[in-house]
């Protein structure tokens, strides 16, 4: 499982930023198993994506590198609380 760590832009309401995500899954027949919140980079929203598909996780990153995603392993931590549904938000909005 990978996960992708991608910054909001400041410049974009959330709405908008989530619509240009959700048509780039729809498009591409991809889900993320979690959609959530991550915390702050430097003022910046970050939230957090994980995808059973590493190919997809790539292609995402690739797509979206202008918004400079972070794409590594879940830690043992991590999957267990994504597989618990701990702080799970899967395409909806988060929160």
């Amino acid at each position: 499982m990978l996960l992708v760590e991608i910054e909001k832009p400041e410049n974009e309401t959330l709405a908008a930023w989530f619509s240009e995500l959700r048509n780039w899954f729809d498009g591409n027949h991809c889900e993320p198993l979690v959609f959530t919140p991550a915390g702050r980079r430097l003022d910046r929203l970050i939230y957090r994506l994980s995808f059973e598909n590493a190919e997809q996780a790539q292609r995402f990153s690739k797509r979206f590198a202008h918004y400079s995603p972070i794409t590594r392993r879940a830690t043992a931590y991590e999957r267990a609380q994504m597989s618990s549904g701990v702080s799970a938000t899967v395409g909806g909005s988060p929160g």
